[in-house]
C-alpha cells in the first residue's frame, strides 16, 4: 500500500485523500482566530510553545533539546529565556 506521498498526511486508514500542509496551516490560523488571538497563528508556533511549556516545567533541556529534534544545545535559549 503506498503512502500519502511527500507533503501530505494521512488522516486514518479510513481517509478517502491526505491532508495537506495547507490545510493544516489553515486548520491552525482558523483555530487561532477561533480561539480569539490577535496575531496570525501558524503551525511552526506549536513547536515553539511546546520548547516553552516544557522549559517552563521545569524539564531537562538536553531531553527537550532530543524531543523537540535539535541538534545543538544553543536552538534551546529561546525558550530557556522566556
Amino acid at each position: 500500500m503506498a503512502g500519502p506521498g511527500p507533503g501530505r498526511l494521512r488522516t486514518c486508514h479510513r481517509a478517502k485523500g491526505a491532508i495537506t500542509v495547507d490545510a493544516v496551516r489553515k486548520i491552525v490560523s482558523r483555530a487561532g482566530r477561533e480561539g480569539g488571538l490577535t496575531f496570525p497563528v501558524h503551525p511552526h508556533m506549536l513547536r515553539h510553545a511546546t520548547g516553552f511549556k516544557l522549559a517552563n516545567d521545569g524539564q531537562d533541556t538536553r531531553a527537550t533539546q532530543n524531543y523537540l529534534g535539535h541538534r545543538a544545545i544553543q536552538h534551546e535559549g529561546v525558550q530557556n529565556f522566556v
